[in-house]
């Protein structure tokens, strides 16, 4: 069943999540406190555009969830791409050349992904 969902509502969720534990003592001190209250405030007063809208969503299977995912993940606006890559290179620059299995790009190639990290090692490894 589709349901509502906005991505302001899930931010002010978990900064109300921390509050709570640190109002019950497990997380944080009194400026962990008001650094939240600081950014739930910043975000109710002045949103980013892009959690201003809510929108309705519906329930998948894991497979159609992944596939959908697939889409998108290799495609220019993901930003994790950004953030992942250089540490995969890091590490990938401190391994033997050899044999290897990306199990993400496989699965991705199988729903119809495209692997960008294959073609960076094509080019990057030695015959």
């Amino acid at each position: 069943m589709p349901f509502y969902a906005h991505s302001l509502a899930w931010l002010l969720g978990l900064e109300g999540v921390a509050l709570l534990r640190a109002q019950a003592g497990d997380l944080g001190d009194a400026a962990f406190v008001e650094q939240r209250i600081a950014e739930i405030r910043k975000m109710v007063t002045d949103p980013d555009p892009e959690l201003r809208a809510g929108v309705v969503v519906g329930r998948a299977s894991t497979e159609e969830g992944y596939a959908q995912w697939a889409e998108q993940y290799d495609g220019e606006g993901n930003p994790l791409i950004a953030v992942e890559e250089p540490l995969v290179r890091r590490i990938l620059a401190t391994l033997a050349v050899g044999r290897a299995l990306d199990a993400g790009t496989v699965a991705r190639s199988l729903s119809g992904g495209v692997p960008k990290r294959r073609r960076w090692l094509i080019r990057t490894l030695p015959p």
